[in-house]
Formats: C-alpha cells, structure tokens, sequence
C-alpha cells in the first residue's frame, strides 16, 4: 500500500458508495452468480436439489453473515432475475 494520504474528496466519495453498495449487496451478488457460467451451473444444480426459494435464503443468510450487515427494508426491483426480492443491508451500527 502507498504512504500516499487519501485525499478528503475521495474518502466523502467512498462514503457515498459504501451505503449504495451495502443495500443493493444481496442484488449484486446475485448478479455476480448469473454473470459467471460456473457458478450458474453451481447455483441451479443446488435450485434442482432443493428448491429455489430454499437456495435463495440460505445465500441471504449467508451473505448478511459473511459481510456482517444488518437488515433494512425489502427491495421488489431486483436487477437479477434469479429472486423476486431481496433485504437491503447496511453496515452494523455501533
């Protein structure tokens, strides 16, 4: 890493993203899957076994644990078509 300070825009910038990212981060990863032949192969193989919705909320849950978010409100747009909807999530509050 530089010894290089981060400028003051870019950290008022980040901060501006950050919250953008966590509430979409269920979306995104769900997109991330679709977007990969790999690991749509894996993702509907698992769909096949057990059921989407099942597969769906085991990866919600999983994700909110792994990022260590909690949940805001429900989102009905979803950009990926493999969920109807998904939790928003923000960063844990202190």
């Amino acid at each position: 890493m530089s010894n290089r300070e981060i400028n003051t825009d870019t950290i008022r910038f980040a901060n501006e993203v950050y919250p953008e990212f966590y509430r979409r981060l269920t979306d995104l990863l769900f997109l991330c899957i679709e977007k990969n032949e790999n690991l749509l192969k894996q993702y509907k193989n698992l769909v096949t076994l057990y059921g989407k919705d099942i597969i769906n909320q085991d990866l919600g849950l999983l994700f909110k644990e792994m990022f260590n978010v909690d949940n805001l409100e429900r989102n009905f747009n979803p950009e990926s078509t493999s969920i109807n909807s998904y939790t928003q999530h923000t960063t844990p509050q202190k």
